[in-house]
């Protein structure tokens, strides 16, 4: 059985803001005391409802395989292979097709 590794009471972390077509959303990254990424939240602007309950349970998802030592790389391909967002479209310059490959971008620069 696999057991997730249990939280510290203090972490570090750092936010990245990624513009998307649907507005900005946040990630916020925490990392282990050996600076490997240990959990995330996700926040899309203000939404509330079933878009704030979606990134709530994205980042929640992440955080348990991060927790359990599933490689970040096997959890970006998995990211990266979500169907794209029928709206995706560029803005400021960086297509992002999805809100999953956004995570996927932001767990890739910061592991």
């Amino acid at each position: 059985m696999i057991t997730p590794k249990q939280r510290n009471r203090v972490m570090k972390s750092e936010t990245h803001k990624v513009k998307l077509n649907c507005g900005s959303m946040f990630i916020t990254i925490s990392k282990d005391s050996e600076g490997n990424p240990f959990e995330v939240f996700i926040q899309l602007g203000k939404a509330v409802g079933c878009i704030g309950s979606h990134c709530n349970k994205d980042g929640r998802l992440i955080s348990l395989l991060l927790r359990s030592g599933v490689p970040v790389s096997e959890i970006v391909k998995q990211l990266r292979r979500t169907m794209p967002c029928p709206e995706a479209k560029k803005v400021d310059g960086v297509v992002y097709l999805s809100c999953a490959e956004a995570i996927a971008k932001v767990l890739e620069e910061v592991k």
